[in-house]
């Protein structure tokens, strides 16, 4: 039996996806008026405005998910600098008597899509536990990740971006970009529109490919703008697409970043 990938709903891996690559995924709670869902049970336009906090997977949740993996299982987490799910899943590892290696991604959303992927690709080739659990710190090192949004009320909320960052872009009117890398927000200079956003987006992706290599990528946000943008840079041969899928930042992500994220996460190989 090949050994176990396991992430965190902070991914950007729908059921689907997950089953498709044999992945168990666990739950982020997000908890909003007082009840509580798993993040990938509320639909997050439903959280605009709404008094909602956020919480990690206790250790337990982690421990089911390493139920019945003889082979041993590698754990893919959101970066440990935005969340405890980390220090919950080393917990978990900790408790079972099973080899289990514990991944922080330093990133998350697509980006940490990506680095779950390549854990995957490298158990399906027979990877031990330790295999596993390297083949996705390295990728962890390779992933990015660039966004933009409406408002940066949220993560201003959240303590991830200044104060005066927030307001400083309310009042511009602008689109809001950053990256996400070693489990850092980073701003980037804001683009006038969103489409400028998208251009940019797909630019920082094509000025990053390397000969030779094909790039895996995920559109974050279900925006058609963005992948008709990708589409005319594998056209015009800017760029070579390895695999590609659309993925969401989360319910319990959205909730700091606003409905109106969208993103790009690529990584060559």
């Amino acid at each position: 039996m090949s050994v176990v990938v396991v992430t965190d709903t902070t991914a950007s891996v729908d059921p689907g996806l997950a089953t498709e690559w044999g992945i168990r995924l666990v739950p982020l709670t997000v908890t909003v008026a007082g009840r509580s869902y798993r993040d990938d049970e509320i639909d997050a336009s439903t959280l605009a405005g709404a008094r909602a906090t956020t919480a990690g997977p206790p250790p337990g949740h982690f421990l089911a998910a390493l139920q019945d993996a003889p082979a041993g299982a590698v754990i893919v987490t959101v970066a440990r600098s935005l969340s405890s799910t980390n220090a919950a899943a080393r917990v978990a590892a900790s408790l079972t008597d099973v080899p289990v290696e514990v991944v922080d991604s330093t990133t998350a959303a697509g980006g940490q899509a990506l680095v779950v992927l390549a854990a995957v690709d490298s158990a399906a080739r027979g990877g031990d536990v330790r295999e596993v659990g390297d083949a996705a710190r390295a990728a962890a090192k390779e992933v990015r990740l660039v966004g933009c949004l409406d408002s940066l009320d949220g993560l201003a909320r959240s303590g991830r971006v200044p104060g005066i960052a927030a307001i400083a872009a309310r009042k511009a009117g602008l689109q809001f970009m950053f990256s996400l890398q070693d489990g850092s927000i980073r701003p980037m200079m804001p683009a006038a529109s969103r489409a400028a956003a998208f251009d940019r987006m797909v630019q920082m992706c094509v000025s990053s490919r390397r000969a030779g290599l094909v790039a895996d990528v995920v559109v974050l946000g279900r925006s058609p703008e963005l992948e008709e943008r990708l589409e005319r840079a594998v056209g015009s041969h800017q760029l070579t697409i390895g695999r590609r899928f659309v993925g969401t930042f989360g319910s319990a992500t959205t909730l700091y970043t606003g409905p109106g994220v969208a993103g790009l996460a690529w990584r060559w190989q």
